[in-house]
């Protein structure tokens, strides 16, 4: 069987050079939850379109509505639709009904079945994945026997009874390009790799990611209740919490202002607010009722 040396890429490698190190493959981080968008995946996509280097593209799973997160990674992603492989990251512990739903949701917006990717672990010991899930989605497996810095055999020593193993992350120490990534072997050649991102085979390159929402709309989403409070809130925005809660922070002071005159009337507090006034002026009218 062929085998191809990849690795997955983030945020985290960040300035990372696809056409200084050429792997045979790439995977890279796309969404997270219901509200990150990574800022550096289309980059990496698009170089690796332009290299011609077989890509993947992952969704960050947490523990919101798993539907509404499929739909998320689906809005987001899909202009790579038949250009690269969809993932389902899975490092939480949403139930076996979670995973099952996520990729039948993908699959059906898309007509593409993900792969799934999760810990030897949570397969051999913790009984994750469904039937459905087993019988048609191909598993990227992660498992680390050593600290590898450099390719081993690509002998997989990790369990995996009834999946079909697509590919195997064996170490997140691999040295490359001057920095520390994961490491991964696929099972298969670049016909294989096609066959699982439903290529068609004409090499058209002309896909780009859905641009993410804004930091404005993600703002308005949570003030309007989208994504609850507390934990809830937190989990569905990941890494851009802090930035989401400063921008509600922003606009409810600009709320406050408004009623305090600040910001005059009719098309002059239009004016001023720009962008921003259809929220502001959600959230004065909510105040004074």
């Amino acid at each position: 069987m062929t085998v191809l040396k990849g690795i997955d890429i983030s945020n985290h490698q960040k300035g990372f050079s696809l056409s200084a190190t050429n792997p045979d493959f790439v995977i890279v981080k796309a969404t997270e939850g219901l509200g990150l968008v990574d800022k550096y995946c289309d980059a990496f996509v698009q170089d690796a379109l332009r290299l011609n280097i077989p890509f993947g593209y992952y969704h960050f799973a947490r523990s919101n509505d798993p539907a509404k997160e499929a739909t998320f990674f689906y809005d987001n992603t899909k202009n790579y639709i038949g250009k690269g492989i969809p993932i389902l990251d899975f490092e939480v512990p949403n139930p076996n009904s979670w995973i099952e739903t996520w990729c039948k949701t993908f699959y059906q917006l898309s007509s593409i079945k993900p792969w799934f990717y999760t810990y030897s672990d949570y397969i051999n010991n913790q009984g994750y994945g469904t039937p459905w899930v087993k019988a048609n989605c191909g598993l990227w497996l992660a498992g680390y026997p050593r600290a590898y810095t450099s390719y081993p055999s690509p002998d997989c020593p990790y369990r995996h009874a009834g999946w079909t193993l697509a590919a195997w992350q064996f170490t997140g120490l691999l040295a490359m390009g001057g920095m520390s990534v994961d490491g991964d072997f696929f099972y298969g050649d670049r016909r294989a790799w096609n066959a699982y991102a439903g290529n068609n085979g004409t090499g058209d390159s002309s896909g780009s990611m859905v641009p993410g929402p804004t930091l404005l709309e993600l703002a308005t989403n949570v003030i309007k209740g989208k994504y609850g409070n507390g934990a809830d809130r937190r989990a569905a925005l990941g890494s851009r919490y802090d930035e989401v809660q400063a921008k509600v922070n922003d606009l409810y002071a600009k709320a406050n202002n408004v009623i305090k005159g600040k910001y005059g009337n009719g098309t002059a507090r239009r004016n001023e607010l720009g962008d921003e006034y259809d929220i502001v002026q959600y959230i004065v009218n909510n105040m004074l009722k």
